[in-house]
């Protein structure tokens, strides 16, 4: 099978010190949905946004490759980098009001995104905009548009990120614990959409999460994260019912119950 990403040995630093992430390395099957676990502080976000090359200020790559679909990302340049997000590499990030800009409503932002990717006009920027608002089971969608970021809930905000991100079509996918800030009702379609996406368009997906349930209904692989190192990574069945480190078989026994509702 084919590899849409590889990483190799990469190291993570932040304060030039401070190791996040210490000699990853992994490969992502194109059209697979790759689940990150792991618990907080393991890197799992971390290694997110190296993919995607916004690590915050106080952080950078120490070694390593980031090969998406044959081209080290640890070496390109910002401008290219911003002509592989959105097309080529899409985000859905854990804090999704930090996505948007507080001075600007959602339906701009939302159009101007569609515009910059897509050879759209803006009233059919606008339609798609509004039709998948509709399908994140938002209340009137005009008005979501209509509003500022500021103005809308946590979980609101989270649907509109979500839908964005999906509205692109990215080949590679990119989702920080995208249900976190939802119900268990709006998480299943968000999933189901993500679902949707691989089916209809080919997308790679990588979920972190700290739902393992979650990961064990809808990923093909499931990489556990600890302390920055990749403990061990498999097959959804591999990983949940025959882990070989001591680490998985742990966070797998912390789950009450992995016999979740199926989302297909």
């Amino acid at each position: 099978m084919e590899n849409i990403l590889q990483i190799k040995s990469l190291s993570i630093v932040y304060k030039e010190s401070q190791i996040a992430v210490n000699q990853l390395s992994m490969d992502v099957p194109r059209g697979s949905v790759v689940a990150i676990v792991g618990e907080s502080g393991s890197g799992k976000s971390t290694v997110l946004r190296s993919l995607i090359g916004l690590l915050s200020s106080e952080g950078r790559i120490a070694g390593g490759q980031i090969l998406f679909q044959g081209e080290d990302l640890v070496k390109v340049s910002q401008k290219r980098l911003y002509q592989i997000r959105g097309r080529g590499m899409s985000m859905i990030f854990q804090d999704a009001a930090a996505s948007f800009d507080p001075r600007k409503k959602i339906g701009y932002q939302y159009v101007e995104v569609l515009r910059s990717h897509f050879r759209l006009s803006v009233e059919e920027a606008g339609r798609q905009a509004r039709e998948m608002l509709e399908r994140m089971q938002l209340p009137d969608p005009e008005r979501v548009m209509d509003s500022y970021p500021f103005e809308l809930s946590g979980g609101m905000i989270q649907r509109v990120a979500i839908a964005m991100s999906v509205s692109m079509r990215s080949e590679l996918l990119l989702a920080d614990e995208p249900t976190s800030a939802l119900d268990v009702t709006i998480q299943a379609q968000v999933v189901n959409l993500l679902l949707e996406l691989r089916r209809n368009f080919g997308t790679t997906i990588i979920i972190v999460t700290h739902n393992l349930g979650l990961a064990a209904n809808i990923a093909d692989f499931i990489a556990v994260m600890r302390s920055g190192v990749l403990v061990e990574k498999g097959s959804r069945d591999s990983i949940i019912h025959s882990p070989t480190e001591e680490y998985t078989r742990l966070l797998v026994a912390s789950v009450p119950d992995m016999e979740v509702a199926s989302f297909d």
